[in-house]
């Protein structure tokens, strides 16, 4: 038979296969020129999703330390900034920036986040923070 089309009950087709009409247009439309179709790609996002998550997590965070009742965001290093984690992982952008925003991390302290103590041995020398 081969590649011939045979003409069929469309109602027969979908209730034999348990599928919608739906399934048989979206199976059609990825279809290539050669009659194959494309590759499933769901759920490698959310592998990748997954992936990203863990990396993240291994950068180290803290709460904030003045603003905790207000906020429930974690703060990284100031060192550290999105593009730079990225690079890093040199994988797809958009979906680590909302892999990265579902984590409700933060990159900026707020300033009213920082007493006088934590300025002083943040900036202090190596024995003003043993004093400390």
């Amino acid at each position: 038979m081969g590649s011939q089309s045979l003409p069929v009950c469309k109602v027969f087709f979908l209730n034999t296969l348990s599928i919608s009409d739906k399934t048989v247009h979206t199976a059609l439309r990825k279809k290539s020129g050669t009659g194959i179709i494309e590759p499933e790609k769901r759920g490698k996002d959310e592998t990748m999703r997954i992936k990203m998550t863990a990396y993240i997590n291994r950068f180290p965070s803290a709460e904030s330390h003045y603003c905790r009742e207000k906020s429930s965001k974690d703060f990284l290093r100031e060192d550290v900034d999105i593009s730079k984690m990225y690079n890093i992982l040199e994988k797809g952008f958009e979906l680590y920036r909302q892999v990265f925003r579902s984590l409700n991390l933060s990159f900026i302290r707020p300033k009213k986040d920082q007493c006088n103590l934590c300025m002083s041995y943040r900036e202090g020398s190596v024995v003003a923070k043993q004093i400390l």
